[in-house]
């Protein structure tokens, strides 16, 4: 015999207007077994068992409807449906469990205190002190700015010998502190947690940031130096400890940490520069060279040229005849294509060696420029003068600046002279050994010497990249360069492939990696008719904007059944997202048992960072209370209802506010007290600035309260005032009608 589902759930309803609960319930029970998913049937069922006191089978039927809402994320029904099980059943601590993630899920900050403090009491009771501690971290991270609180979990994490943890919370209270310029509590935090685990990055990074503040980086730096473990194999190590000399102005020492930060971390060369400019302030010259030495390359690669050439310039406005530091313009402006700057450097290095009586430096510059501006006879005559043959043609083999040239490198590096414990750098010239001069750009072999270098620089190795006709790959081991070329690819045969690779992103739906990839190919190769042809198709449809409204019915996704207010939901016109938010709530009182863990984490909750908190969201408090209108929880929805309408102005363009009203009307006439509805309808019919539709069914809704409230003269002038404007209007006509025979 073939199952009749709708001549079965027909059955039950008749037997459930006729009064016959149990068989209701029988007809029910195999609704529900033949389709487990129906859970309107379910929940019809466990309101029956309700009904005949049966609250273990009603529990069971409403928990398989919460545990189905959580996990399809339908957070606002889930906790609808485990309210309705705590009031069956208001000792369950699993439902507190339960509630809690879901309040916080929703912003609901004090509801969820409320429901983790209940979890805390219950374990604290039973003697389990961590499962307990572990709670409380979860109310320190209901809010972040709670210091007090966990300040004391980590106290309690000490005592139970949770040391890992304790560190943890103590330097996430101490930072919670630093970002409230709370800087001496702040300090301390840090350092109990520093007292634990002398070499936890984190809280000495905190520490370090605090001590500054307060004027104190020697302190900091004993407590770097403290650390003997891991945190001295980590980059962040150097550069807090050279950020601490760098505010002590002890470059030479700032200088030792960098380097040592380079070596884990290339991009700590940039700390360099902060070095330099106090060489620079103190006037120490030579020193600003040397670090400045050190980071030309990166700075050139890395497209910094600017502050390359501003520490540059700043050197040689105190020291104009500074060798080295024309050496280093000179290769800025090689680098550069600046042929007129460079002819400029050289000279200027020229007219410094002649002062200086640095001959071979001389002869090189004037080499260099006798070979880059052969037309100009000075230089050669010059090299003539300091007894430099030349050969007659020697001019004609003259390099030129080409776009498509490979870029000329001046290269230089860093030696180090153990006896003085300081760093120093050379630019060593090939020309012994080559015979060219160290000006020669294209030709100079690079080399250094390293026999007596630090084991930090015996690994280093730097990468650089050049963009000219080809690319060029310097790897820099401090004792040769391989120097690499490759053509690149044919521009156009990228484009397509990228195009392609568009293309197959768009028809896989792939929108946002198609949209970044197309970014990514315009930047390299400009505006194009293929770009912008994938771009148009990854255009979304022009859809009219309008006003977001949240409305009356149960949100997309979360329908499960009809709402008998449907109708008056489509004139006041609506959906809602959810959205996080924190709202008020009672704080649960403190359990003369769990005195003690309550005593260490402050006896005035709002002194340890429990007071309530005022950021709650309309939609989180109007979805929520649509759930509970939808389980038949209406003292509930009211209240989530009434939350929501405190949050928005009763004429703030949207018809939220009216909305609010007529589902606590409707919430107030279900309970059986339309005298309530009334004021509630009244209400929103008050609310300025809405349209003749939103009040036209707000008046409705008003006069079937006055029916109800057997007040039928007013009910009879509010339909009539609809009538007017519109006859038809939901069978206004036939209700005046009904109301005047009875009359």
């Amino acid at each position: 015999m073939s199952f009749d589902k709708e001549k079965l759930r027909r059955a039950a309803e008749k037997n459930l207007a006729q009064g016959k609960i149990q068989a209701a319930i029988r007809d029910y029970t195999q609704l529900a077994e033949r389709d487990p998913r129906d859970y309107n049937t379910l929940n019809t069922l466990g309101d029956l068992y309700v009904r005949v006191s049966a609250k273990n089978e009603a529990i069971k039927c409403f928990e398989r409807i919460a545990e189905y809402y959580d996990t399809q994320g339908f957070t606002h029904k889930a906790i609808a449906m485990y309210k309705k099980i705590a009031r069956l059943k208001p000792d369950d601590i699993k439902i507190s469990a339960r509630l809690a993630p879901l309040y916080q899920t929703l912003g609901l900050i004090a509801e969820a205190r409320t429901h983790f403090l209940s979890v805390a009491d219950f374990y604290q009771q039973k003697g389990d002190r961590l499962p307990a501690l572990e709670i409380w971290h979860q109310i320190a991270d209901l809010d972040p700015g709670d210091v007090q609180t966990r300040l004391n979990l980590a106290e309690n994490y000490v005592k139970e010998n949770q040391l890992e943890k304790a560190v943890e919370a103590f330097t996430e209270s101490a930072a919670s502190l630093l970002a409230k310029k709370r800087f001496e509590e702040s300090l301390a935090a840090f350092s109990q947690a520093l007292r634990i685990n002398p070499d936890y990055l984190p809280a000495l990074a905190g520490a370090t940031d605090a001590h500054i503040a307060l004027g104190f980086p020697d302190e900091a730096i004993e407590k770097l130096e403290n650390a003997q473990g891991e945190a001295r194999g980590e980059a962040q190590y150097y550069s807090l400890l050279g950020r601490c000399h760098l505010e002590l102005e002890n470059a030479a020492a700032a200088e030792n940490a960098f380097l040592s930060l380079i070596e884990k971390d290339h991009s700590g060369y940039k700390k360099l520069l902060d070095v330099t400019k106090i060489y620079v302030k103190n006037g120490e010259l030579a020193a600003a060279l040397r670090t400045l030495e050190f980071c030309t390359e990166f700075l050139l690669t890395g497209n910094q040229e600017a502050d390359l050439e501003f520490w540059l310039t700043e050197i040689l406005t105190r020291d104009p005849e500074q060798i080295k530091a024309l050496h280093l313009l000179a290769r800025l402006h090689s680098w550069n294509r600046n042929e007129l700057q460079l002819k400029e450097v050289l000279e200027r290095t020229v007219e410094a060696a002649r002062l200086n009586e640095l001959e071979d430096e001389e002869k090189n510059a004037l080499s260099e420029l006798r070979l880059l501006f052969p037309s100009e006879t000075k230089y050669a005559e010059r090299l003539r003068e300091l007894g430099v043959e030349i050969a007659e043609d020697a001019a004609a083999v003259t390099p030129e600046f080409h776009a498509d040239q490979t870029v000329p490198s001046f290269e230089t590096f860093a030696g180090f002279d153990e006896e003085s414990d300081q760093h120093s750098f050379q630019i060593l010239s090939s020309s012994e050994e080559t015979g060219n001069s160290p000006w020669n750009f294209s030709e100079q072999a690079v080399q250094i010497e390293n026999s007596e270098s630090p084991a930090q620089y015996e690994d280093f190795q730097v990468q650089n990249n050049f963009t000219t006709q080809a690319e060029v790959e310097e790897t820099f081991d401090f004792g040769q360069v391989a120097i690499e070329f490759e053509e690149k690819p044919d521009p156009t045969n990228y484009l397509a492939q990228e195009l392609e690779s568009i293309d197959f992103y768009i028809s896989q739906g792939y929108n946002e990696l198609a949209l970044e990839s197309l970014l990514q190919v315009e930047a390299q190769f400009g505006q194009h008719s293929e770009i912008d042809a994938r771009r148009e198709k990854l255009q979304p449809p022009v859809v009219e904007q309008k006003t977001p409204t949240v409305g009356f019915s149960t949100p997309v996704g979360e329908q499960n059944g009809a709402n008998h207010y449907d109708e008056t939901a489509a004139h006041l016109n609506g959906n809602s997202k959810q959205k996080p938010a924190s709202t008020n709530g009672n704080v649960l009182g403190v359990n003369p048992n769990f005195a003690d863990l309550f005593e260490e984490f402050g006896e005035d909750l709002e002194v340890s960072g429990l007071e309530t908190q005022q950021t709650a969201d309309f939609e989180t408090h109007y979805n929520l209370g649509l759930a509970y209108k939808e389980m038949g929880l209406f003292d509930d929805a009211v209240e989530e209802f009434q939350n929501a309408a405190k949050m928005v102005a009763a004429s703030d363009g949207t018809p939220r506010y009216l909305q609010c009203c007529n589902l606590i009307g409707h919430c107030f006439v279900e309970k059986g007290m339309p005298e309530l509805a009334i004021k509630w309808y009244q209400r929103g019919l008050d609310a300025p600035g809405h349209s003749d539709e939103e009040y036209q069914a707000l008046r409705f809704e008003l006069g079937m309260a006055y029916e109800k409230a057997g007040e039928k003269d007013k009910a009879i002038a509010q339909f009539t005032e609809i009538y007017a404007v519109n006859v038809a209007y939901r069978g206004v006509g036939e209700k005046l009608k009904n109301l005047q025979l009875i009359g």
